[in-house]
């Protein structure tokens, strides 16, 4: 095999982010200038999987781009052009809720740390009542 097919198996991650808006400029723009790409969700569990019909931003979820390595530099200038950060490496909240939106994810998750952990000791204290 030569070196110039060996490029095209090559797949490196060009895109990373946790908005959907911003992942769909990125794809478009890849699109319009007939950019070979493929693209999958990833959670901050490790799981990797084909994007799904309807994506659902929400806490640790994020979309990637992959291009060929033949193609890297190309790609990546493309989506400079276009104003998105290819450097950043999202987090958590990088879908941007809004800050209630922030607080109230916040605050359920308190609530239900609270309840789970009243409910262990409840059990617990009626398993060494018996």
């Amino acid at each position: 095999m030569s070196d110039s097919n060996q490029d095209d198996i090559r797949q490196v991650v060009l895109f990373r982010t946790g908005k959907l808006w911003e992942f769909d400029l990125a794809r478009d723009s890849l699109k319009r200038h007939n950019i070979p790409f493929f693209f999958r969700e990833e959670s901050l569990s490790g799981v990797r999987m084909a994007l799904p019909a309807m994506p659902t931003p929400g806490p640790g979820l994020f979309w990637t781009l992959i291009v060929p390595e033949s193609q890297f530099h190309r790609a990546k200038e493309c989506l400079q052009a276009c104003r998105l950060d290819v450097e950043k490496d999202p987090l958590v909240w990088d879908f941007a809720p809004p800050p209630k939106g922030k607080q109230f994810l916040t605050i359920y998750v308190w609530i239900v740390l609270i309840f789970s952990g009243l409910f262990l000791l409840w059990r617990l204290l009626t398993l060494f009542r018996s």
